[in-house]
């Protein structure tokens, strides 16, 4: 994601931004702090559709729990069903812990 200052958008221009945001979804600055979000509707609309894609993954999984069909997975196996790296899964879990 690209950080573009408040005054730098300001003197870009909206259509050169909008421009911009067609590669690649665009973070507005303001005093170095993220202020807003400039998205293209393609970004929006992939978004859009992993998340209805994860969540229909995680109900599958609950009912699936709720059914007794899979009472126990590993990690492997929920984080290729979800499409996530389990080692990435891993790597984070112990900077949570080390906080």
């Amino acid at each position: 994601m690209q950080r573009v200052p408040l005054t730098a958008a300001r003197r870009r221009g909206l259509a050169a931004l909008v421009e911009l945001a067609a590669d690649e979804p665009i973070l507005l600055t303001r005093y170095g702090h993220p202020d807003a979000v400039i998205a293209s509707a393609k970004w929006i609309d992939e978004d859009l559709r992993t998340l209805r894609e994860a969540a229909l993954t995680v109900l599958d999984g609950a009912a699936d729990l709720v059914a007794q069909r899979n009472p126990r997975q590993t990690l492997e196996q929920v984080c290729e069903r979800l499409g996530v790296d389990a080692a990435e899964v891993r790597r984070r879990a112990a900077q949570l812990a080390e906080e």
